[in-house]
């Protein structure tokens, strides 16, 4: 499956306004920078997503599911999306700093 990225902005219009998650003091707009990204990788693999669908699939899934929590959840979203590429890297120490 090859990869063909494609830009989308969290300020899109579109869904700049809509709540993020079930918090009512956040938007896709000024909290969504990850959801955006997930959602640009997911479209490279050749889906057809937006933050708002993406949105809306985890709201779905339930409040106890979100990225930091459940990183498989882009996987449980869409059995299609390639799994054996997406990994946990929340654990991997962290690079060092080139003037350390």
């Amino acid at each position: 499956m090859s990869f063909t990225p494609n830009y989308i902005s969290q300020r899109d219009p579109r869904w700049v306004n809509e709540k993020l998650g079930f918090d009512s003091t956040v938007t896709i707009g000024t909290d969504g920078c990850t959801l955006t990204c997930l959602t640009m990788l997911v479209n490279g693999y050749g889906f057809s997503e937006t933050p708002s669908t993406m949105n809306r699939k985890l709201k779905d899934m339930g409040s106890g599911v979100g990225f930091s929590r459940q990183p498989d959840c882009l996987a449980r979203i869409d059995p299609g999306i390639p799994k054996d590429r997406l990994s946990r890297h929340h654990n991997l120490p962290r690079p060092a700093r080139p003037d350390q």
